[in-house]
This record gives C-alpha cells, structure tokens and sequence, in this order.
C-alpha cells in the first residue's frame, strides 16, 4: 500500500515538474527579439524588471529599461554633458520615443548605437519625446551632439571618425575611468579600461597605464597575491 501511494505521489510529482518545466519555458520563450542576439550573455534581458544602458554615447545620460520590453527612461544625467545643457532632462521621466523610434525586435545597444550614428552624419539633433509621469503630457526635447561626420567605407582603418571616437573614449577612461572596474567586490585587476588604453598604442596613453601598474602595484604591495581574470576579456 506504502509502495502504491509512494509511486502514485512520484508519478503525480513527475507531472506536476514537467509541467511546472512546460510552464517556465513558456515564460520565458523570447518575445521582444526578433533576430539573433550579440553578445547574448550582455544583452538586455526580456524578464528583469530594471536595467540599464550605462551610457547613450555623447548624449551624456544613461537609459533605464523597464518592463513590458522595453520601456525607457531618464537615468543619471552627467554633469557638463549635452543631455545637461537641455536642461530639461531629469531622472526618472519616460522617454516615449528617441528620433521617433521606440525600442523593439533587436538589441537596444545597437538600436540607440545606430540612431548616435545618423545624427553625428547629419545634423547632431538627438529628439526625446518625454513625459513627467504616466498621466502627463508628452513634451519633445531636442539634445544636439557634435557632428563629426560619416564612417569610411575602410573603418575603421583610415577613418577620422574612427579615430575622433578612440580619442574621446580615451580621454573619457583617463579621467573618469579606472584600472579597476571591478563591480563584484573581488580583489582582482580587470582592468577593461586598461586594456583599452594598451590597444590604441598612443604613448600618452601607455604612459598613463605605467601610472595605473604602479598604483596597483602600491595598493596590493600587502598581499599575497593579485588575481588576474583574463577570460573576462576574452568573454567581453
């Protein structure tokens, strides 16, 4: 009698887990995405309630995703940048739409990425359609970033814009980068800024990495050891 109900409640459980598996998959089935994704382990993920583009280009802000897929909004506005000057751009509003697109099918990095990449061949302007709140009105604000043309057909080899881009992000991880961008509290050097620096191969810049080495070499002079994670740069 024992062994019949054990093998009753196992079978019952075996249903209710494949089905509970049914389900889940179902859940998750993507349905924002309508191609193949890059970089899929990066990308912004259908069922987290709150994530970020860390930085929109030279607009100067960052964009909160929200859920349905993918709602966008105000996050932090960098002092001294374009999205600034507007003043008229806050944390927290919703943004209805950027050069009349909403956010859908693809990857909201190559998406935004693309819409920077029309406006610095034409005329710069980067338009928000923005609301305070759910219930208020929709108001449009113009954000203009430097036009510094179109890509080569060579990029990016022989490419000014190419090369204005390396240089700007350069000068961005000099001064508001670090060597260490690690986030997960271990004591290790990551170091992505870093690595960017060494790949330009401009001597103020190996230069400025020399100084980095000996900063790291001064802060874990106590240690035993410091950990190296190269697969994050062969993963990145």
């Amino acid at each position: 009698m024992n062994l019949r109900l054990t093998s009753v409640a196992l079978g019952a459980a075996l249903v209710a887990s494949a089905a509970t598996i049914t389900a889940t998959a179902a859940e998750k089935k993507p349905w924002f995405y309508k191609e193949p994704v890059l970089f899929n382990f990066t990308n912004a993920q259908e069922n987290s309630p709150k994530q970020f583009i860390d930085r929109f280009g030279p607009v100067g802000m960052s964009i909160e995703l929200r859920l349905p897929p993918f709602q966008m909004y105000v996050g932090k506005v960098e002092e001294g940048s374009p999205a600034e000057a507007t003043g008229k751009l806050k944390t927290g509003q919703k943004i209805e739409s950027i050069n009349g697109q909403i956010l859908k099918d693809i990857d909201p990095r190559i998406q935004l990425a693309k819409i920077i990449t029309r406006a610095e061949a034409s005329d710069g302007k980067i338009t928000f359609v923005i609301k305070e709140d759910e219930k208020g009105a929709a108001t449009k604000v113009v954000v203009q970033i430097p036009v510094i043309g179109a890509y080569s057909k060579t990029w990016p080899l022989n490419c000014k814009k190419s090369d204005k881009i390396v240089r700007d992000m350069a000068q961005w991880v000099k001064t508001k980068g670090g060597y260490d961008l690690d986030t997960q509290g271990w004591k290790s050097l990551n170091g992505f800024g870093m690595t960017f620096l060494l790949s330009t191969g401009d001597e103020s810049d190996l230069e400025h990495v020399r100084g980095w080495i000996k900063q790291v070499v001064d802060q874990y002079k106590d240690e035993d050891e410091i950990l190296l994670k190269p697969w994050v740069f062969g993963s990145a």
